[in-house]
């Protein structure tokens, strides 16, 4: 219990020093094809919790124009099969920026969806973290005190935010573009798959043992007919 509240505050705080250079990070210079290779390399590894290499990597090529990576983050946002990948992925595109980090996280704020896994910690909604991370890329659009604390507002206010956002299209599309629209068939391919059981292995002692007998029943004498 007191390992999730420390998890969970440092979650917390990442938050906060993420919240605070979106907009920096989200500007990205151009790599190498060196530089590209590599980054394609550390981002194919299965663990890309936020802290990871392979995290760096996936944010770094999402930055770039990479549709695939982009649209693993955003499967990550959506079907991530723990909370807490779900809460990352709103940092993530925090620092990915773009237009459609702004989309993904718009419609997490319109729909309001629940997470798919009970949290290990304390969590806010993925709303409130979409609110968050939309009033970092779109500055002034959110005022401060929602940004501060999300669930205050209310249903109108988050719809004509979601509104200002599609109207005002052409203001906001800047790379990375793509790779928002994504549904659960396609985001069988980012998302790491379960692992499968192991057949349970018979030993020698356990193949083609007797039946087990009634002792009880056994040791009753029978009566004579």
């Amino acid at each position: 219990m007191f390992g999730n509240r420390v998890a969970s505050c440092l979650l917390i705080l990442l938050w906060n020093f993420v919240a605070c250079h979106a907009q920096q990070a989200s500007i990205a210079p151009e790599v190498s094809e060196q530089e590209r290779v590599q980054l394609q390399k550390d981002a194919s590894k299965p663990n890309k919790r936020i802290w990871t290499p392979a995290a760096k990597a996936q944010v770094r090529l999402a930055q770039i124009g990479d549709r695939s990576q982009m649209e693993g983050i955003v499967c990550e946002l959506l079907f991530g099969k723990t909370a807490e990948t779900q809460y990352e992925a709103t940092v993530k595109l925090g620092k990915v920026g773009g237009y459609a980090s702004i989309q993904a996280l718009a419609r997490v704020m319109l729909d309001d969806p629940q997470y798919n896994a009970r949290p290990q910690g304390f969590l806010g909604r993925p709303r409130d973290y979409a609110i968050k991370t939309l009033g970092q890329l779109v500055p002034g659009l959110i005022e401060t005190r929602f940004q501060i604390f999300p669930p205050g507002a209310t249903e109108e206010q988050i719809k004509s935010w979601y509104n200002w956002i599609q109207v005002h299209r052409e203001e906001l599309y800047k790379p990375p573009t793509d790779g928002w629209q994504v549904d659960k068939e396609t985001c069988q391919k980012y998302l790491p798959r379960p692992r499968k059981k192991k057949p349970a292995v018979q030993t020698p002692s356990s193949v083609n043992r007797p039946a087990p007998t009634d002792v009880y029943a056994s040791s009753q004498p029978t009566a004579n007919t």
